[in-house]
């Protein structure tokens, strides 16, 4: 009866941005399902923070689905998955339109999520996140292409040869009075699907043919990259390119065979005719929004600027980060462990920060966010900017 009730469900990850190591049915209605995670170049740092999988065959069926395989490894600190305890993954059932669950059960000794449900439809996706794949940076770049005022160039390719795009948008007839040049990386790690949400919405905002629009093209130069791990969106990687290399640590570390992405970035930053007048490094964590920059290094000014745009997103976003800026650790990273806004900052002494966005509930909303939220909030991260600078 058993195998005649599971030939009736499938389960698939085989598709874009798919994740899901193994399953196992432990009754017709209880599945355990195993996260695949990814580990370094040394086979170190396991982050298991990228799940995304279907089940069809459900309608109707009330299941009990538990997530395994949250143990993990974070710069060189083995953890036990807890760190996980809150996570309300995202579900949908058309692929398209995401919602979290209500509840999620944390089972310790083995780590794991539990999920109770009843299907409504045939199919359900069940993601970390809602996913945004590579196929929606696809769309959203030829979106982008057919307006006048933005560019889209491709500045290299990934370890598997993917394009690395780069969107300039600006009014190039606007008034020769000098333009604030504002950077936007987004996507370093292919699992933070949120950040790409956020800097679709911010785009959306700066095409579109409003006076707002137009002032913010006429006196703004936006640097935009969508995605610097192409692989990993196809893959349903998490945090490393395909050679194992975290692409937001390595910045100080020169190997274009081995990180093929960073060395096509690093030159157009550095170019002599790129003045930046923000740089902003968009991630997702787990449990905390926070703007992260060099106050103590950077001065008055970076200081104030930052203090600036914190406080605009904490009063026009549900950006829960009251407790103001957090300064750069005193301590100068290690070799290999530059992250891109350090590098940023070290290379040109541009305000150069991090911009972390939680996944979990958000206590300002009661809820983790959706993409709506993302969207929203990119709208409102350009408001910012502009309003600081």
């Amino acid at each position: 009866m058993l195998a005649f009730f599971l030939a009736a469900i499938s389960v698939s990850a085989t598709f874009e941005g798919g994740a899901l190591r193994s399953h196992e049915w432990l009754s017709p209605t209880h599945l355990v399902a195993t996260i695949p995670g990814q580990s370094d170049q040394d086979n170190r740092n396991h982050q298991p923070s990228w799940f995304y999988f279907s089940l069809s065959g459900v309608r109707g069926q009330t299941l009990t689905i538990d997530l395994a395989g949250f143990e993990g490894e974070y710069n060189y600190r083995p953890h036990d998955g807890r760190g996980h305890r809150n996570t309300r993954p995202a579900f949908s059932y058309n692929n398209k339109d995401w919602q979290h669950f209500a509840e999620a059960e944390w089972l310790e000794s083995p780590s794991r999520l539990r999920l109770r449900f009843t299907a409504r439809e045939d199919t359900i996706w069940i993601a970390r996140i809602p996913p945004y794949t590579l196929q929606h940076v696809d769309q959203l770049l030829a979106r982008v292409r057919r307006h006048p005022h933005a560019q889209v160039r491709e500045i290299g390719r990934s370890v598997e040869k993917r394009p690395l795009h780069l969107v300039t948008i600006t009014d190039p007839a606007a008034p020769a009075a000098p333009k604030k040049h504002v950077w936007i990386v987004a996507r370093q790690h292919a699992w933070e699907a949120g950040t790409s949400w956020a800097l679709e919405g911010a785009i959306n905002l700066l095409l579109t043919d409003t006076p707002e629009a137009r002032r913010l093209r006429a006196t703004h130069v936006f640097s935009l990259v969508p995605t610097l791990d192409p692989d990993g969106l196809v893959h349903g990687g998490v945090r490393f390119n395909r050679h194992g290399y975290d692409l937001n640590r390595n910045w100080d570390v020169r190997d274009p065979t081995k990180m093929p992405e960073i060395a096509a970035l690093e030159p157009v930053l550095c170019s002599k005719s790129n003045k930046i007048d923000l740089f902003i490094d968009l991630h997702n964590t787990e449990s905390a929004d926070f703007l992260q920059g060099p106050l103590t290094a950077g001065g008055p000014a970076i200081r104030s600027l930052g203090d600036r745009l914190n406080r605009h997103l904490v009063q026009h976003a549900n950006f829960n980060a009251a407790a103001g800026v957090r300064d750069y650790p005193a301590e100068t990273p290690a070799k290999g462990r530059y992250s891109i806004d350090h590098w940023v900052f070290k290379q040109t002494a541009a305000p150069a920060f991090l911009l972390e966005l939680m996944v979990d509930t958000n206590p300002r909303i009661g809820r983790p966010p959706h993409t709506n939220d993302r969207l929203a909030f990119g709208a409102e991260l350009i408001r910012a900017i502009a309003a600081a600078l």
